[in-house]
């Protein structure tokens, strides 16, 4: 139902935030960070970082996706540079409607 469609939407803009967040970080230092590293690297500084942004990239709360999974990050990408992704509601890749992934390059 509606609360379903909401949480879809909000992974997509999560998605979408998270990947600009990606995009900044990379302007700054120069590079994405490492698969190990992780997206917390939006949130924590990294000792590698050279240019931090004073409060990070992102919010902590913005790494979980609406169904409490967090994101998956992979560096390089399927088709891009980096991919962030959300299982959706059933946590298991591919899927149909509430239960698709939800991916940055779609």
């Amino acid at each position: 139902g509606k609360p379903d469609e909401a949480k879809v939407l909000k992974a997509r803009a999560d998605v979408s935030s998270i990947s600009s967040a990606l995009m900044e970080f990379n302007q700054n230092e120069g590079r994405y960070p490492t698969e190990e590293e992780g997206l917390s690297a939006l949130v924590n500084k990294t000792t590698t970082s050279k240019n931090w942004k004073q409060y990070g990239y992102i919010y902590k709360e913005n790494l979980i996706d609406p169904w409490g999974n967090k994101y998956i990050y992979k560096i390089p990408g399927d088709n891009w540079y980096f991919g962030v992704m959300s299982l959706g509601k059933d946590g298991v890749p591919g899927g149909e409607g509430v239960n698709a992934s939800i991916n940055s390059r779609e």
